[in-house]
């Protein structure tokens, strides 16, 4: 069986990209509807549920690479040539909604990546190369358009390949030619087909009216999506509706030097070691994470004023989170977002109690200012200090991880803790 089309048949290479579409289609679409429409009553379905998706996902970008391949083949090779040049109608729609495939089997995966790559969520592509898009920005108004936009061309798609198939059940069934057979596997008995040589000069492209009618559908189409998206995505004012403080801008991580305390200020003391870890549920199992670079200037003396026994301003790099496996998927859009928000800021006045100390001030996370409180362990000896304290925060508060609200899958409290020792410095 020849490699290339001929004016009586299409070549080995045009049927294996034809077959192996079709293959991928009757295993993607069903794919992803089971998806979809698993349950998430158990985390063991939870986990069903993602790994379904993250195959969907995959075998989406196989689709996108193959009909890459398929097009620009196509581009390359004559298309044998109609079998009833008497019927023009018949010949243009066939021609469109090849296009129509052609256009789909691209802007399908695409735009499924595009939503994928504006959030990331729980469910990863397997591959390599990263979960992001170049041009695609992170967030969920974006994931909301292309998601729409999916949707709506997979629709289209659907309508194509079933204008397609029965198109081809046409020609088998009612007209009795030669057009299904001449793209089946093998080299059957074909009596009757237009000559097989010589091949023709023409590339593919050849009549712009039907390309130009594919065209005008998909960008319709497109639009429908974006649309059907817009309305779904999220108010604007979905932040402070839910009772999230204001935003801070804030710098780079940098040591910040501080003036040696004065005659009227308490002792400055020196971090010499500590850590700050935090632990969440996920499936019902703690996960911990921990951050290896940040910063603390701390000001405490027991005597200092009748309330107030000192300050305490920390800077945390989030980009220093260790989650093991799942540090990457952390640190994305839908949870730290560290792209955009790179540092957390901690300040707050130590505060003597009748039982101990507080810490009472605000905590500058993903951008979200709150007010936080919390009891504080302090152990002064001489020079030497050892610190820790404790606080549970709802990660709501801080519009992390919005677009998971089950909380079984992720829990809604984070408990945070840190642990610390301190010198006191001399002048």
């Amino acid at each position: 069986m020849p490699i290339h089309n001929t004016p009586g048949r299409y070549g080995s290479v045009a049927k294996a990209f034809h077959w192996i579409t079709a293959l991928l289609i009757l295993i993607e679409y069903p794919l992803g509807r089971i998806a979809n429409d698993r349950p998430i009553d158990t985390p063991r379905d939870l986990e069903a549920k993602f790994t379904l998706f993250s195959a969907h996902k995959t075998l989406g970008l196989l689709i996108f690479a193959v009909a890459l391949l398929r097009i620009l083949w196509a581009l390359m090779e004559p298309r044998p040539r109609a079998l009833h040049p008497d019927r023009p109608i018949e010949t243009w729609l066939a021609h469109a909604v090849h296009w129509l495939l052609y256009f789909c089997l691209v802007l399908v995966p695409l735009t499924g990546w595009a939503a994928h790559a504006a959030t990331g969520g729980l469910a990863p592509i397997w591959w390599p190369f990263g979960q992001g898009l170049p041009l695609i920005p992170k967030s969920e108004f974006a994931q909301v358009v292309f998601a729409g936009m999916h949707g709506v061309l997979t629709s289209l798609l659907l309508i194509a390949v079933g204008l397609h198939v029965a198109g081809a059940l046409k020609h088998w069934l009612i007209d009795r030619d030669l057009t299904l057979a001449r793209m089946l596997p093998g080299k059957p008995l074909m009596a009757g087909l237009p000559g097989e040589a010589p091949r023709l000069p023409e590339p593919r492209i050849r009549r712009p009216a039907p390309l130009s009618a594919a065209v005008l559908v998909m960008l319709a189409t497109l639009l429908a999506g974006a649309a059907s998206g817009w309305r779904e995505a999220p108010a604007p004012l979905a932040l402070e509706e839910a009772g999230i403080g204001e935003t801070e801008e804030i710098g780079d991580l940098e040591p910040v030097p501080l003036p040696l305390p004065q005659a009227d200020q308490p002792p400055m003391w020196e971090v010499t070691e500590g850590e700050i870890t935090f632990t969440v549920s996920r499936f019902g199992n703690p996960v911990t994470g921990r951050f290896a670079r940040w910063d603390a200037r701390i000001t405490h003396d027991p005597a200092f004023g009748s309330e107030g026994a000192g300050h305490v301003r920390a800077q945390i790099d989030i980009t220093s989170l260790d989650m093991g496996s799942l540090t990457g998927q952390a640190l994305g859009f839908d949870f730290f977002d560290a792209d955009e928000h790179p540092q957390a800021v901690f300040e707050a006045d130590i505060l003597s109690v009748i039982d101990g100390h507080v810490l009472r001030g605000t905590l500058l996370l993903r951008g979200v200012t709150q007010a936080v409180e919390m009891p504080l362990t302090l152990r002064i000896d001489g020079d030497e200090a050892e610190a820790g304290a404790t606080i549970s925060l709802d990660r709501f508060a801080f519009a992390i991880g919005r677009n998971i609200p089950d909380t079984s899958i992720l829990g809604r409290d984070v408990r945070v803790n840190v642990k610390l020792k301190a010198r006191r410095r001399q002048e």
